[in-house]
């Protein structure tokens, strides 16, 4: 019985995800509370569903949350686009003296022969209206967690994906309407419904998002050079409980910014790349290699702890901090060929994004 249920049994596994899904549609639910942050929280629990339920990458509280943050604004300048145009039907409606109860079926049924076109006729539109931007909302922020675009793009784009997948349009409006009734019925199914419309809802989307997505090139740099996580030990080989990760993407610039990986955590093509060379004996080599690399290609993280970094924090830690500003000034000066007071300008910025980095993508497992 105890193997049954292991982690790595198939019915453990199956316990895990449910118990993600009741997690992210709980997180999906306080977070929308301010009402404004409901196109956020949509875009993330979509996000965090497909990647990390479907796909196990990334920890899905962790990948929550950066979706959330990552699109917020844009996610809440379509959410009001939505706001605003049901404010505007129902404006619409109240110019024409019309209220909402006039274009129920029962107000049909019981309207005069004079009036019973114009009730049928304002309930096929107003119904068709809805049922459009039902159909947008379905697209909108799963396509925002997906694509980087603005968000006038991401409303085009929606409205064309939704007419030329109007199959899958279909049965994910069907599936939202489903859920959005079984919550009125039953209120507790809050704490699982959200997450089990992203999760049904990517299985059709993903498929449509594909036609979308160009397909790997095989003389491009984006595989090229990668980075991974690292955690950090002490002299006797324990570990100091954190772990080193950093940006999803990293180009020249960035890395002027800050030494995101270490010369332990790098993987990179050859071939691609080319030689790396460093301009000076007396400066950091690894970041000066780091640079030289970023100039020829960005970089990008490979989210997974693959090796451990020894730091000591005593009287060595203490002189590497001490010789560390003039390093990074080296660096400048040497291996980027800048003036000593952009040089000097640089290494200040480096301490900052240093600070930064540690508070950013540092994180602490003990």
């Amino acid at each position: 019985m105890r193997g049954l249920f292991s982690g790595d049994s198939a019915i453990g596994k199956a316990l895990t995800k449910i118990g993600e899904l009741v997690i992210l549609s709980i997180l999906w639910f306080f977070t929308s509370l301010p009402v404004i942050t409901i196109g956020a929280s949509t875009t993330a629990l979509y996000y965090a569903t497909a990647k990390s339920l479907r796909m196990d990458r990334g920890y899905f509280f962790k990948e929550y949350f950066k979706a959330w943050k990552d699109n917020f604004l844009k996610a809440t300048f379509l959410e009001l686009f939505f706001v605003v145009c049901l404010l505007g039907l129902w404006t619409v409606l109240q110019m024409m003296g019309i209220q909402l109860n006039d274009i129920s079926v029962e107000a049909i049924k019981n309207a005069s022969v004079d009036n019973k076109g114009v009730a049928l006729g304002m309930y096929f539109v107003s119904a068709g209206f809805i049922i459009l931007l039902g159909g947008l909302f379905c697209y909108v922020f799963p396509l925002l967690s997906r694509f980087d675009q603005n968000g006038i793009k991401i409303l085009l784009l929606s409205f064309v994906m939704m007419i030329r997948f109007f199959y899958y349009s279909i049965a994910v409006l069907v599936i939202l309407v489903a859920m959005v009734y079984l919550v009125i019925r039953l209120p507790l199914a809050i704490m699982f419904a959200p997450g089990l419309w992203a999760l049904l809802s990517s299985f059709l989307l993903e498929k449509a998002f594909k036609k979308y997505t160009p397909e790997p090139d095989p003389d491009s740099d984006v595989d090229a050079w990668w980075m991974s996580c690292y955690d950090l030990i002490d002299d006797e080989s324990k570990s100091r409980g954190y772990i080193i990760g950093g940006k999803d993407h990293v180009t020249h610039q960035d890395m002027q910014k800050c030494c995101w990986p270490t010369y332990l955590t790098v993987m990179y093509d050859r071939e691609k790349i080319g030689l790396l060379q460093v301009k000076g004996q007396n400066i950091n080599n690894d970041y000066a290699l780091w640079l030289d690399a970023s100039d020829k290609c960005d970089c990008y993280l490979l989210n997974e702890n693959l090796a451990s970094y020894r730091t000591h924090w005593g009287l060595i830690g203490k002189f590497i901090m001490t010789n560390k500003f003039k390093w990074r000034y080296d660096c400048y000066r040497l291996q980027e060929d800048l003036g000593r007071v952009t040089s000097f300008f640089f290494t200040l910025r480096n301490a900052w994004y240093g600070v930064y980095k540690w508070m950013r993508y540092v994180k602490k497992v003990r």
